[in-house]
């Protein structure tokens, strides 16, 4: 009887690790997209990755006040924002006229 039990025990942790292993791992980042934003101007002087449109928003109002009126930030960002929608409208457009 215990053999049992120990068996299918194992067999079910087998099924759980086999099952797992064979996902691909979700990158969940632990900074949110507008902190992102922020920490590429601050690191860089300016924003140099893309992001979604939302996070540069965000970070624009999430602003401490003093990065907002004397860095410059949020007009860097602000930068960054117009030329990452037009980027994405380019992108959209070139993918329709594809089809």
């Amino acid at each position: 009887m215990r053999g049992a039990i120990a068996a299918t025990i194992t067999a079910v942790a087998v099924a759980i690790g086999v099952g797992t292993a064979g996902a691909a791992p979700v990158a969940h980042s632990a900074t949110p997209c507008w902190k992102a934003v922020q920490n590429d101007w601050y690191r860089h002087g300016r924003v140099v990755r893309h992001y979604k449109l939302a996070c540069y928003l965000t970070a624009i109002k999430k602003l401490p006040a003093d990065a907002a009126t004397y860095g410059g930030a949020a007009q860097d960002i602000r930068k960054a924002y117009l030329k990452e929608k037009k980027r994405l409208a380019a992108l959209a457009a070139k993918k329709h006229k594809k089809k």
